[in-house]
């Protein structure tokens, strides 16, 4: 899996099951979930082949597209207040 892609002038665009930051906020939820879950399967199989630098990676980068998905599903649907008036 590819951690990161090259721009046109050379320079790295950090990536995420291969996909950009701006590819992300564009996907639907559940395709989200699902890559989510390639990842974490990638992970298990790098651990079991004991490239734990890989395993580490794809942990780190499964629990920041977790973090993305919370952060879209309490963007479409924030918490209410204690107390606030039903609409």
């Amino acid at each position: 899996m590819e951690m990161v892609r090259a721009r046109s002038d050379g320079t790295a665009i950090p990536t995420f099951g291969g996909r950009s930051k701006s590819e992300l906020s564009s996907m639907p939820q559940d395709e989200l979930e699902r890559l989510i879950e390639r990842i974490e399967v990638e992970m298990k199989q790098a651990s079991k082949d004991l490239r734990f630098e890989d395993a580490a990676r794809l942990r780190d980068e499964a629990a920041e597209l977790r973090a993305e998905v919370l952060g879209a599903k309490l963007r479409n649907n924030p918490p209410r207040r204690l107390g606030a008036p039903d609409d």
